[in-house]
């Protein structure tokens, strides 16, 4: 994950997300625990959020929540993700964000991988 955080630093968001599509994709097909699909997920939410998509990254953040099924984040992946729900929030308004958020915790990792393939 760190090597994608820094590809995001050094190339932008754009090459994070063409990174992370391909590698979302493979976890899903090897059948990798949701634990760790949310987590890449999340990282996800950050670049979609820093290329300018809020939409689909308030629906891939809120799919995390849903495959994390009630286990908390630990600290280091709530300071990652610290303003992610107001920033994407302020860009959208609180309804379209709720429309996103029930739109996302719906997606499968599946479908959260078909949505980054295109990225």
């Amino acid at each position: 994950m760190r090597y994608l955080i820094l590809t995001a630093r050094e190339h932008g968001p754009q090459a994070a997300l063409a990174t992370i599509g391909p590698a979302f994709a493979a976890a899903v097909t090897a059948r990798c625990a949701e634990r760790l699909l949310a987590g890449m997920a999340e990282a996800a939410a950050l670049f979609l959020a820093d290329a300018g998509r809020p939409a689909e990254s308030v629906r891939a953040l809120a799919a995390a929540t849903a495959w994390r099924a009630g286990l908390p984040r630990s600290v280091p992946e709530q300071r990652v993700l610290e303003g992610l729900p107001e920033r994407t929030g302020a860009l959208l308004g609180p309804l379209r964000r709720a429309g996103e958020e029930t739109a996302g915790a719906a997606l499968t990792p599946a479908g959260l991988a078909e949505a980054l393939s295109g990225s």
